[in-house]
């Protein structure tokens, strides 16, 4: 399987400042041992030093991948491009059902059927994460929600102006006590999500995994 193609757009990662930073670009051409993206896209310049170790990260349809590689030059022509090393053996895959899990707090909203002042409708209720992945998330909510039932959700990423849109079933249903109420908690797999917004997803929790290791 080819794991780049032309014109296609990745993320990459860079420390920054004792900060990890990520620029979106897009793939200009691709040789055996090289790859040259697009040193501004989107508003953002990648920091294009000869010798700055950087993280690609990218999705296919049946896994995440990073690598990691190294910027080798820059060519100031009409595109003004930033020559990458095509490391093939420091590709690192997860299998798409095999996401590594975040505990963070995420506001997400979402719709399901349900009775409200006597009728069956469409609800819409917001809640927050308990932990998320590329592949799902899981929350605490105290409503009833049916095992199979597939929810159109919206996910809030912090300073992102847009959220992200996916659809995702329930496949799992606890029951959790806390002092003085009963829970229900879910657990979602996404069925339908753009693979720009799951990559978007996927940096922010890289990023977040950074933080905490840095701390």
């Amino acid at each position: 399987m080819e794991l780049f193609r032309l014109g296609q757009e990745i993320k990459i990662l860079a420390e920054l400042d004792g900060q990890v930073h990520e620029f979106d670009t897009k793939i200009h051409s691709i040789d055996a041992d090289e790859i040259s993206v697009y040193a501004f896209y989107k508003g953002q310049d990648l920091p294009c030093e000869p010798g700055f170790d950087v993280e690609i990260l990218f999705t296919m349809p049946d896994a995440y991948y990073s690598i990691r590689s190294t910027v080798l030059r820059t060519e100031s022509d009409a595109d003004h491009l930033v020559v990458l090393k095509g490391v093939q053996d420091r590709i690192n895959r997860q299998q798409r059902r095999r996401f590594f899990r975040v505990a963070t707090r995420l506001r997400i909203a979402f719709a399901f059927l349900g009775f409200e002042e006597g009728k069956k409708q469409k609800i819409v209720r917001s809640t927050f994460t308990k932990n998320i992945s590329g592949g799902g998330l899981y929350f605490y909510f105290e409503e009833p929600l049916r095992l199979g039932e597939v929810l159109p959700i919206e996910l809030f990423l912090p300073d992102e102006e847009q959220p992200i849109e996916a659809k995702g079933r329930i496949v799992r249903k606890d029951n959790v006590t806390k002092p003085d109420v009963m829970l229900n908690a879910y657990g979602i797999n996404f069925e339908k999500i753009s693979e720009s917004d799951r990559t978007k997803l996927i940096s922010f929790l890289n990023r977040l995994q950074s933080r905490v290791k840095q701390s």
